[in-house]
């Protein structure tokens, strides 16, 4: 086996299909079948089951992720470390994300700082999808991170992950059971984020294609008000997992089916400095998540804007 085999299960098992995992990877879906079905030959097991609309790990696919996925990483670490030691990193690069994005953003400065202790990281306010790419596109940010399913055909684009979205309640206004469905969250008054953010528009989203409509208690474009409002009991509300848990008087009740969006990290094809190369090459998505991402199914995986 070698790492294209590895990297090429990896990708089938996050993304839940041969034929998305091939549009990540710039290859074939006959040429990434036919190199996982010469993985499976060589370990004499089956690692995936081909359903009728997804594909997910056997338990022995599972097994195998996992020592897959730390291969993968000790080979970037390796590959990482090769290059910082060959070609010290220096200058700057310029970053934008949305606000879902903030708990990727965050590791990736920090591993990044980590490894080029010579390179500064300028962080910009988090923005909508669309003024990310524009600013990609005029040459005013170097690298941003958006949702998957909105980044244009010109862009180059990594996976980073995906970000899983919650209910998030008043203590005293919580629901009794752990897991609730979406229309459980509707029946409450709901504090929603500020008209035209990227959290609004998943917010929309994810209501409307569930043929559901909310009933707005307040709306607010700051998010740590927005939490506080909920803190208060004015209303419940959906967010991401890394800004629903973050303070411990709101309760968190996981959604059924789950919600959730992809994430890719975004660059400028041709707009390449070492310092943005370096940047780009810091693993987006930990060893950790990515074992959880592929052990669960995920709702929001549109095509890339232009398929």
């Amino acid at each position: 086996m070698d790492l294209h085999q590895l990297r090429g299960a990896v990708a089938v098992a996050d993304h839940g299909s041969f034929t998305r995992a091939a549009a990540v990877l710039h290859v074939s879906q006959p040429s990434l079948s036919y190199a996982i079905s010469r993985l499976e030959t060589e370990l004499r097991a089956s690692l995936f089951v081909r359903l009728p609309r997804q594909v997910v790990p056997t338990a022995a696919g599972q097994t195998f992720l996992v020592h897959a996925r730390a291969a993968l990483e000790q080979a970037d670490c390796a590959r990482a470390a090769v290059s910082a030691a060959e070609h010290p990193v220096s200058g700057r690069v310029d970053l934008v994300h949305i606000r879902t994005a903030t708990a990727v953003a965050t590791r990736m400065i920090r591993d990044f700082r980590d490894r080029h202790p010579g390179a500064v990281c300028v962080v910009h306010e988090p923005a909508g999808d669309t003024e990310i790419v524009s600013g990609l596109r005029s040459g005013r940010h170097d690298v941003g991170i958006m949702r998957s399913d909105h980044v244009p055909r010109d862009l180059l684009a990594v996976d980073a992950g995906t970000e899983r979205w919650g209910a998030v309640f008043a203590e005293d206004q919580a629901p009794a059971r752990a897991t609730i469905g979406l229309e459980t969250l509707a029946e409450h008054p709901l504090v929603v984020p500020g008209a035209y953010s990227s959290m609004r528009a998943g917010f929309d989203e994810v209501f409307s294609q569930a043929r559901l409509t909310p009933d707005v208690a307040a709306e607010c474009t700051d998010i740590h008000m927005l939490l506080s409002l909920v803190a208060a009991g004015v209303g419940a509300t959906l967010l991401p997992d890394s800004l629903a848990r973050t303070r411990p008087d709101i309760t968190y009740r996981t959604i059924t089916p789950r919600i959730a969006h992809g994430l890719s990290v975004v660059r400028k094809a041709g707009s390449t400095t070492p310092t943005i190369d370096a940047f780009c090459a810091i693993p987006a998505v930990p060893t950790r998540s990515r074992k959880r991402n592929a052990e669960t199914a995920v709702i929001k995986n549109i095509p890339r804007q232009g398929d």
